[in-house]
């Protein structure tokens, strides 16, 4: 028994990573993705890596960004650009450029409606109520996104602090996502949903035992995890310390560590979500050696979303005038820093 939470602690073999404890290297070996998987190789070497990142952080001015942007993306569109959020608007229009690029080379079906669904709902924590109607009648994830809405208009009503409400759309998405995986009969992905899950589960809990708030969005939380959901949920009463040493010896030891400790030395929850999406990005990096099947294309859909989240960091903090060592520690992990770290 944990002797701090009175839990029975989870059976894992401590020794060894996520991805040998659940067989994780199980793919698809799907031969009608080998042109996808190809091309999707070729993508990956242009993903922004650590150094890149550096130059865009260590430009002295606004102009200076702007021509490493262009010539490290090679975006044409930003010759003679100035405005800020014309700049914002093309790195978009990029991104969405090359989602659709990436959707249309999925096979399954399914998958690939999974993946649209769960960028749809970033319309969701942008445009609040107005993400539904904004989505067409016919998209599989339309009535999920008309749920979600009913929900967070509940929260709303309630009277519940934006922050609360900012997480329960953010667990209504990821729990979408998880469902669309564990639904997609892939081995690899369904035990990744199962994973991102936990982590999930893991996230929400240092959130609430930081928030110290009431009414925690826990029923919405997928089931799909190797943990216990009855006892993770008594964990919320406790301190984040007793979540990590319930949780020590299991595969999320280390981003438990890493969250609680920038919990204690920041007194701010961005660290925890850094170290969920860093242990995300690891496991996704185990597709580089696979020439076939759809595990590869959603890898890349990951990278992707991450680089798109790094680039509108550095834009929107240069902007606000963060210094460079204020804003890299919040950057997501790239692919080739994952790669090599797996």
């Amino acid at each position: 028994m944990n002797q701090v939470t009175g839990l029975q602690v989870p059976h894992f073999q401590a020794h060894l990573t996520p991805e040998q404890q659940f067989w994780l290297a199980r793919f698809s070996g799907d031969t009608r993705y080998a042109y996808a998987v190809a091309r999707v190789r070729g993508w990956e070497r242009a993903l922004l890596g650590p150094v890149h990142y550096t130059r865009l952080l260590e430009t002295p001015d606004w102009q200076s960004l702007l021509h490493a942007l262009q010539a490290q993306l090679g975006y044409r569109e930003l010759t003679g650009i100035r405005e800020p959020t014309a700049v914002a608007e093309i790195v978009f229009r990029q991104f969405r450029q090359r989602m659709d690029e990436l959707m249309a080379m999925f096979v399954h079906r399914r998958l690939r409606q999974t993946l649209m669904g769960f960028q749809a709902f970033d319309r969701l924590k942008t445009q609040g109520e107005g993400a539904a109607k904004s989505a067409s009648g016919g998209e599989p994830h339309f009535g999920a996104l008309q749920e979600a809405e009913k929900e967070i208009q509940n929260w709303r009503r309630n009277g519940r602090p934006q922050a609360h409400i900012e997480l329960l759309a953010e667990t209504l998405q990821f729990r979408f996502l998880i469902q669309g995986l564990r639904a997609s009969g892939l081995p690899f992905l369904q035990t990744l949903a199962r994973l991102w899950a936990d982590v999930l589960a893991i996230h929400l809990i240092l959130r609430w035992q930081w928030w110290k708030g009431e009414g925690s969005p826990w029923e919405y939380l997928p089931a799909e995890g190797f943990l216990d959901r009855r006892q993770l949920s008594r964990l919320v009463e406790n301190p984040a310390q007793a979540t990590e040493q319930y949780l020590k010896y299991s595969p999320y030891a280390g981003m438990l560590r890493q969250g609680v400790a920038a919990l204690r030395s920041h007194a701010s929850l961005w660290g925890v979500e850094q170290a969920a999406h860093q242990l995300l990005s690891r496991l996704f990096s185990l597709t580089r050696y696979t020439a076939f099947g759809p595990e590869p294309l959603v890898a890349y859909w990951w990278f992707y979303r991450q680089q798109y989240f790094n680039l509108n960091l550095i834009l929107h903090g240069r902007l606000a005038g963060l210094t460079p060592k204020s804003i890299k520690p919040r950057l997501r992990l790239p692919y080739e820093q994952a790669r090599l770290s797996t």
